[in-house]
This record gives structure tokens, sequence and C-alpha cells, in this order.
């Protein structure tokens, strides 16, 4: 069987195990729902990528998502599993609204859990005195220009915006509106 059928197998029999409501608006570019496992990451992450390349991002936006979902996915993947003999699968969704905000949301059905809760890591102690952890939402909620986690029906979820900028037209997104700068 092919990667991509595959891929389409599992993203056709896993669908109704997400069903979550989004609030994000907007039509839906891509959706993928792969097993929350390493050897998955990139097929989780590659689709969103594409989509954002094919919608005008720069390469260095693109890598911020790119860094930011991988972050994100690892959490996935690493905690919201716990039982290696019951690993669920992870949803990601981007979308793009009327506003041109892209909007990614990344789903999943694992144990509750809140990074955005978690302090920033202290960057000013040395690297001896700091905790371990916390460096990777750190750097989502630096590249992402809004970041949101709820809890609804069973899943976690955690949701990006990201607003396209470019030396012509800076954009700053304040309390969910796109204002010029």
């Amino acid at each position: 069987m092919a990667k991509s059928d595959a891929m389409a197998k599992t993203v056709g029999a896993q669908t109704d195990t997400l069903k979550a409501p989004s609030t994000a608006t907007g039509k839906i570019l891509e959706r993928v729902i792969l097993p929350a496992k390493l050897e998955c990451l990139s097929e989780m992450i590659n689709p969103i990528k594409t989509c954002a390349k094919k919608h005008g991002f720069s390469s260095n936006r693109i890598n911020e998502i790119e860094l930011a979902l991988e972050e994100a996915l690892v959490n996935v993947i690493s905690y919201a599993y716990p039982d290696p003999e019951a690993v669920g699968n992870a949803e990601i969704c981007c979308r793009l609204n009327d506003k041109a905000l892209f909007n990614i949301e990344i789903k999943d059905s694992g144990i509750p859990f809140d990074s955005l809760k978690k302090d920033d890591p202290d960057l000013t102690a040395g690297i001896s005195e700091r905790e371990v952890g916390g460096l990777g939402i750190f750097f989502i909620k630096q590249f992402m220009d809004d970041v949101k986690y709820r809890r609804e029906q069973g899943h976690n979820i955690l949701s990006f915006t990201v607003v396209k900028r470019d030396s012509t037209n800076p954009l700053i997104l304040d309390v969910g509106r796109v204002t010029p700068r």
C-alpha cells in the first residue's frame, strides 16, 4: 500500500474520532489526521507547510510555522497518550479566514494539558539554573501571532494564528483583529 493510500485510509477511518467543534473561521484548506507517533511527524507538518507556501507566506514565516508545529506535535506525541499501547491520533487543520489570517488547529484526545499555563522560562538564568522544558511552547508563543488552548468534548485544541508579513505591509494582531502598523 502506498504511503498516500495509508494516509487516506487513516484520515477516512479516523475523521469521526476527533469531532470537537472548531472556533476558527474560514474554509478548511488542509486537514491531516494521523497516529500521534514520531514517525508520522513530517507527514503531519508537510501538508500545512505546502498550504502556507501556496498562500504566499515567506520562507521565513513557513520556517516559523514548521517550528511551532513540530514543537506542539512533539508535545502531543510525547505526553498526550502516556500508554504506548493506546496511541491516539493528532488532527492538524489549517484555514484562511476572510481577514487573511492563517489559522492552524492541533487536536488530540489525550490527557488534558494546557501548556500555555506554564510560565515562560527564565532566559536570564544560567543554563544550569534553568528548569528543564518550557522552551518549545515559549518559541511557539514568540513565532505565532496568537496562540490559544481550549479543552472541548474530551479534546485538547491548540490554535495558532499566523499573519502574513512583508516589508511593504507589516501587520500586527490586536485582540483578534489585524491592524496595519
